[in-house]
């Protein structure tokens, strides 16, 4: 982990850089829009094009500089995690996806960052149409003064208060803060969601399946919207021929060209619709989501730990007062019960394999084809407990009290076969080392 965040540092010592190029492009078409709203030559026009279609390409390198270091950010995050998780759970280093909490939590963390992005791109389509509906709406009413001045230009007259400029930016101001909260609460709340649900092995296998998904989605975002804008302006600026192959095949024949209006520049003005939402807002948000959701898991990491688990175990039950309650089919792998009053529960069918349950007092309680595989039950008490078709394969039994307890015989025969049982052990049904 300290080689990876070296590396991440590392990247994001190339940041002056990438700002640099990131940079350019935004600057060319800026110059260009401001070149066509001040009906400049239309030769200015194709040269700004041509330099925001290079701008195009270096921010696609820039971003990939930012993601690759985000994604190393994350990793170390994780890396912390875990680290953290294992004060309590030392196993935690071992982040096992054939475990189904972990398999659960990888396939369901590869899916947020589609969800994320889909979110994001809706939200800059609904705040587009929106913006398209108030500029359609003051065109007509400056088309209307304009029919009312004979002679005037509808663009250019401006009446009473158009047009207004700042109900489009507060269009695009709400929808950028209002249309993020969904975005930013599956950010923040799934580790926290899932984690107390789940456990702690959800949320490892949550963040890597996040991470996993997560820079391929904002790799191809992109290039991909880099791309579909650089296509537009090669059809606009008149470089795509039409019969090609005919011209090949008859060198006779004169090219024609691609204009604005036919089909494959109508097909490309969608592309590019498409593309700048994923270039510019899909591609770029990935990368605060995979650290977010590392760094909301580190900092409750202790909280998931100690309560987390409520449906997929992994609890905290440490001094608990159990007395008498009903366990049935219940799921405890890797549960903490040392020192909890366990007497006269019922653990029917429970699966509490490397669950810890030293000084647990389990006076009188019904243990039925339960499943404590490595757990440990050092100084342990099964004073009068009744106990059949239980499973105490590499349990710790040391210290571990079971006089009066009745016990079936194939479970006596297993646990006289436990090496931990020694003499310290109190066992009054005959079973001797």
């Amino acid at each position: 982990m300290y080689g990876v965040a070296l590396a991440a540092l590392g990247m994001l010592g190339c940041l002056p850089v990438c700002l640099a190029i990131d940079g350019y492009g935004p600057i060319s078409d800026n110059a260009g829009g401001i070149a066509e709203m001040c009906n400049l030559h239309p030769s200015i026009r194709e040269r700004t094009d041509e330099l925001d279609a290079a701008g195009n390409t270096t921010a696609a390198i820039g971003k990939g500089f930012a993601i690759g270091s985000a994604c190393l950010v994350a990793l170390a995050l994780f890396g912390a995690y875990i680290t953290r998780v294992a004060e309590f759970y030392p196993s935690a280093f071992n982040v096992n996806i054939l475990q189904p909490y972990t398999f659960a939590g990888l396939l369901f963390g590869a899916m947020i960052p589609y969800a994320f992005s889909a979110l994001t791109m809706s939200a800059v389509g609904e705040a587009a149409e929106e913006m398209i509906g108030e500029i359609q709406t003051q065109v007509s009413a400056m088309m209307k003064a304009a029919q009312e001045k004979e002679g005037c230009n509808a663009i250019m007259i401006k009446t009473g208060s158009y047009p207004d400029h700042n109900r489009c930016v507060k269009i695009s101001t709400q929808a950028s803060l209002k249309k993020m909260i969904l975005p930013g609460c599956i950010v923040i709340l799934s580790p926290l969601l899932f984690g107390t649900l789940f456990g702690f092995k959800f949320v490892s296998g949550m963040l890597a399946g996040t991470i996993t998904s997560g820079i391929q989605i904002a790799f191809s975002a992109s290039n991909t919207g880099g791309a579909w804008d650089n296509a537009k302006k090669y059809v606009e600026a008149g470089h795509l021929q039409k019969n090609k192959k005919e011209c090949e095949a008859d060198k006779t024949l004169k090219p024609v060209f691609v204009r604005k209006g036919d089909p494959a520049h109508k097909a490309a003005v969608c592309g590019d619709t498409v593309g700048d939402p994923l270039k510019d807002t899909s591609g770029p948000a990935i990368n605060i989501l995979i650290k977010l959701m590392a760094i909301t898991s580190l900092v409750f990491g202790t909280f998931i730990v100690e309560y987390g688990g409520v449906i997929g175990g992994f609890c905290n039950f440490k001094g608990a007062n159990l007395k008498a309650k009903v366990l049935s089919g219940a799921l405890m792998s890797e549960t903490t019960f040392e020192g909890a009053n366990m007497q006269e529960v019922v653990l029917s069918k429970a699966y509490a394999a490397k669950s810890n349950f030293r000084n647990v007092d389990f006076r009188n309680a019904i243990i039925d084809r339960a499943t404590f595989q490595g757990a440990d039950f050092t100084g342990a008490v099964f004073t009068n407990a009744v106990i059949t078709g239980a499973d105490f394969e590499k349990a710790d039994l040391t210290n571990t009290d079971f006089e009066e307890a009745l016990i079936g015989n194939e479970d006596v025969k297993r646990l006289c076969a436990n090496p931990t049982l020694v003499e310290d052990s109190r066992f009054s049904v005959g079973c001797r080392q």
